[in-house]
């Protein structure tokens, strides 16, 4: 058998070898095609260097077609900048797409959300931005409220929503590359210079000027091996999704609601889901109405369930495969078997069956860049002012507890956030932007603006030749007024040199 057809193991127990067994353990590893050793008995494999093909060489990559990425790279592509657009499954929209959750965290565009609070319709104005939405995100609100409607249900709008994201992408000249991972970023020396992918054509490269780390975990900066922030049980106390925040949504048809809900009513609801262990990990639970419903009405015949990691979780590491699959194949499970036993036990479910379940669990929070601004709740608290703000910000905790108080306070959110430290080439948006809780910049109306102002600096960087931490802030902000977006009063604007 040729030599580089040769598999072999190699297994040294760091803390017993002396230097003759490491000696002959590099020896072996130059000659060896591949092979695997031991790292404090971690079995790991040495991977042969080979030529990787490039298919493509653009301005900007986009690494994550969620919300976020979306918005980015779309914002990149219109400011002229050749960009690809990385996302592993078919179709682009997260969460809010594939993900089958379009609701939650949304802002209308005008002023309907004030509007409502003042008739009383809210406890607190559901104005994540301040004082209303602007650019990409409220073109593409208005695209979407023409698509659906003012009425429509969770599996409808998810569809137009991964529509719209696509169509818009593609006018925008977004090169798209699906059903493709992203794997290690190109490293030189700092900087990142473009990514490697997998997909049915095999290992490729993507080289670009910039990357931006859509991922949600950060993957892109993660696997630099630059330092990141890790969720911790304290922010529990901060935001009590977090830390990571984890569920799913499932849909469920053929209910008689009017029997569900009067089994339900009367109390004569048989059916108490109690949580669910995953091995030591966490524990998962059907999310109930307070009226015991196990299902929730989306519409005659069609209803929802939503599937939760009982919080706390911190155990549970979002960027950690095995975690994520052990959990992946627990939860489905557990709502399969749900299901079955609704349908066998519940008044109005003897026809029920299981539609869809999201093909992945969402996430709320997990590791994010350490940048070079770290955004707190405290932050977001005391309606705190940055030099380099993008957007005003309504975190949505912070609005329940000032508003009750009389004040309704929102906090800039600076450009710092997207930088990550000791890294050039690289901006990360959404849940991979640095921010403490873990949970803290995750509102998807809010993410939509950082990936269009993401999406901007990333183009002026690649048309400049320089890094994302080194643009000129003001042409950026510039920019982002010139789309309608509020940074501050006349009086702030001419502060920040932008008047």
């Amino acid at each position: 058998m040729k030599r580089s057809m040769e598999v072999r193991f190699l297994r040294v127990r760091f803390g017993e070898a002396n230097a003759r067994n490491l000696v002959l353990m590099a020896a072996l590893s130059l000659v060896l095609a591949g092979g695997i050793c031991l790292d404090n008995e971690e079995i790991a494999v040495l991977e042969p260097a080979k030529r990787v093909s490039v298919v493509n060489d653009v301005d900007v990559a986009v690494a994550g077609g969620g919300i976020n990425g979306v918005f980015a790279a779309i914002a990149a592509a219109r400011m002229g900048a050749r960009t690809v657009l990385i996302e592993r499954f078919e179709s682009l929209g997260g969460v809010a797409g594939p993900g089958i959750n379009p609701g939650g965290g949304v802002q209308m565009p005008g002023r309907s959300a004030w509007e409502e609070f003042k008739r009383g319709s809210t406890p607190y104005p559901y104005v994540w931005i301040f004082p209303e939405i602007a650019g990409l995100p409220r073109e593409f609100a208005l695209k979407l409220q023409d698509l659906t409607g003012p009425r429509w249900n969770s599996l409808e709008r998810s569809n137009a929503f991964s529509y719209l994201c696509t169509k818009m992408a593609v006018d925008a000249g977004v090169s798209l590359l699906l059903s493709t991972y992203v794997c290690d970023p190109i490293l030189e020396e700092s900087t990142i210079r473009g990514l490697y992918v997998e997909g049915k054509s095999g290992r490729q490269a993507v080289k670009a000027r910039v990357v931006i780390d859509a991922t949600g975990e950060a993957d892109v900066a993660r696997r630099a091996k630059v330092r990141f922030l890790s969720p911790k049980e304290s922010y529990f106390e901060l935001d009590s999704h977090a830390p990571n925040g984890i569920g799913i949504w499932a849909y469920v048809a053929g209910i008689n609601w009017e029997k569900y809900e009067s089994s339900i009513q009367s109390g004569h609801s048989r059916l108490k889901f109690r949580p669910h262990q995953v091995g030591d990990l966490a524990q998962v639970q059907i999310s109930e109405p307070e009226s015991g419903a196990a299902l929730t009405k989306i519409e005659p015949g069609l209803g929802g369930m939503k599937v939760q990691l009982v919080r706390p979780h911190a155990k549970v590491d979002a960027g950690n495969i095995l975690h994520m699959s052990q959990l992946q194949a627990a939860v489905r499970i557990y709502i399969f078997e749900a299901v079955q036993e609704i349908r066998r036990s519940e008044p109005g479910c003897e026809n029920a069956y299981l539609v869809a379940i999201a093909p992945y669990l969402g996430i709320r929070g997990g590791p994010c860049i350490e940048g070079e601004y770290t955004l707190t709740m405290d932050d977001c608290l005391s309606g705190r002012r940055f030099d380099d703000v993008i957007y005003l910000y309504g975190e949505n905790r912070v609005l329940q507890k000032t508003c009750a108080t009389g004040s309704c306070v929102w906090a800039d959110v600076p450009y710092r956030v997207m930088v990550p430290k000791n890294l050039k080439g690289l901006l990360a948006v959404g849940r991979s932007a640095s921010g403490i809780p873990d949970t803290l910049l995750r509102n998807r109306t809010a993410v939509q603006h950082m990936g269009e102002a993401a999406g901007i600096a990333a183009a002026m960087a690649a048309k400049s030749g320089t890094s994302p931490g080194s643009i000129d802030v003001k042409g950026l902000q510039r920019r982002l007024l010139d789309a309608g977006y509020y940074l501050g009063t006349d009086e702030r604007l001419r502060q920040l040199g932008l008047r």
